[in-house]
């Protein structure tokens, strides 16, 4: 589940900055990779 969340987040900031609203795109794109590393860290050291 973290490894599908980064892959997300690397695709979606990539198409971030070929879109207009180019900072809401890359803030997502940053909410998801935060959210894929609590992921990770929760799964490691639960």
């Amino acid at each position: 589940m973290g490894a599908a969340a980064i892959v997300v987040a690397q695709v979606a900031s990539h198409y971030s900055g070929k879109v207009a609203a180019r900072k809401p795109g890359r803030y997502f794109a940053i909410l998801l990779f935060a959210v894929s590393l609590f992921t990770i860290a929760k799964t490691w050291f639960n």
